[in-house]
């Protein structure tokens, strides 16, 4: 299976161009799974803590259509490769090292912060390069 994370973390989508996963899917015969992680959110003032509150279900739909909007236009282009499409919550890069176990590839956005603002805020696509049990594939927009 070609795996995707679509670049979708606190701070919104990381500019990415989400073509590599399904062209990479096409060219393996592999399927892709779009997913993306949440981990704390507040609603209405307060922190969003209960599995199957009308809360959580709302941040839950809202980061699903985020990452169906972002990733639909490379999906479009590749109709013939299998799209399943996901919502974890959890911190970001252990929630990807979990679910990337058995993944043939894990392609990643990039924000482009550069190694100063990358070392000082952390980099996502930094660490799972370094931990994850697949290939890594960092995808920036031109």
């Amino acid at each position: 299976m070609c795996s995707v994370e679509a670049g979708l973390t606190a701070g919104g989508p990381a500019p990415a161009e989400p073509e590599p996963a399904p062209a990479l899917a096409e060219l393996t015969g592999s399927s892709v799974t779009a997913l993306t992680t949440w981990f704390l959110e507040v609603v209405d003032g307060y922190v969003v803590t209960e599995p199957g509150s009308p809360e959580w279900a709302a941040v839950e739909r809202r980061h699903a259509e985020t990452v169906v909007r972002v990733l639909q236009p490379a999906v479009e282009a590749y109709p013939d490769v299998p799209v399943e499409w996901e919502v974890r919550r959890g911190p970001v890069v252990p929630t990807l090292l979990e679910a990337a176990q058995g993944w043939d590839a894990l392609v990643l956005g990039s924000r482009g912060r550069g190694s100063i603002r990358g070392r000082l805020l952390g980099s996502v696509s930094q660490r799972l390069m370094r931990s994850a049990p697949c290939p890594v594939i960092v995808s920036r927009a031109p």
